[in-house]
């Protein structure tokens, strides 16, 4: 199971298909722990490419959407625990980081775009902080964007095959850091990309991580394919860690 891999205690899913019991009729099926911890689907599940584990998420462009976005997804969110979903703050005086190993094996399509986003940060409003972006399309470009607009790359030249990892730090000091380098994560340079305050941003609390695969294609007549991410590590270490009870472990 992909719970096998990766560490899923503190996330939940989002999957691009209607929940098959029927009891959520309104959007997207979200799975969440305990349940998650032995979960695999379609488009959640453990695969291996030449015998390396890697958790693969799969978004067609047309399936299913929550009622905020036209894009489909098949993404983790971060949890405070089993029932109680995170929200932090950057000034919070708490460690928030999120490194992630993967590679994008492919992207929907519509209208010249091949983007799938890869990792963020999100929060209380409609667009997010920070949004970490594969684009085949400009020649395999990992991309960050802040606040909407894009502030550059982070690595260039992915190919479906690359190996790739990135971090997303929030030090609990005021500042976001960001990271990246192919390769896994002993590779990763001393010094960040992207340092910023967090004067720089609108939102700087009610935050949480996601990371995944989702779509910045929307689904429409003329859209095609599915987002394919393979997830080979996702190590989240976020303020205090909380049991299933609510209770704060050392």
């Amino acid at each position: 199971m992909p719970g096998d891999l990766i560490d899923l205690t503190r996330w939940y899913l989002t999957l691009p298909i209607k929940d098959p019991t029927g009891r959520d009729r309104s959007g997207p099926w979200d799975v969440h722990q305990p349940g998650l911890r032995h979960f695999s689907c379609a488009y959640f599940r453990l695969s291996s490419v030449e015998a390396v584990p890697a958790v693969e998420y799969i978004a067609p462009v047309d399936g299913v959407t929550t009622s905020g976005s036209g894009a489909t997804r098949s993404e983790l969110r971060e949890m405070r625990n089993g029932t109680v979903k995170a929200s932090w703050a950057f000034d919070d005086g708490e460690r928030h980081v999120l490194t992630t190993t993967l590679t994008c094996d492919g992207t929907g399509i519509a209208d010249g775009r091949q983007e799938v986003i890869v990792g963020q940060i999100h929060g209380p409003g409609g667009t997010p902080p920070i949004i970490i972006c594969v684009n085949h399309k400009r020649g395999g470009a990992l991309e960050l964007f802040k606040q909407g607009p894009r502030q550059g790359d982070l690595l260039t030249g992915l190919t479906p095959d690359t190996t790739f990892t990135y971090r997303i730090e929030s030090p609990g000091d005021g500042r976001l850091r960001v990271y990246a380098c192919l390769g896994d994560v002993e590779e990763l340079p001393a010094v960040p990309q992207f340092d910023f305050p967090s004067s720089a941003f609108t939102e700087t609390s009610g935050l949480y991580f996601k990371a995944g695969a989702y779509n910045k294609t929307e689904t429409d007549a003329g859209a095609s394919g599915a987002a394919v991410v393979r997830q080979y590590r996702c190590d989240l270490v976020s303020g205090s860690w909380f049991d299933r009870f609510g209770h704060a472990r050392p």
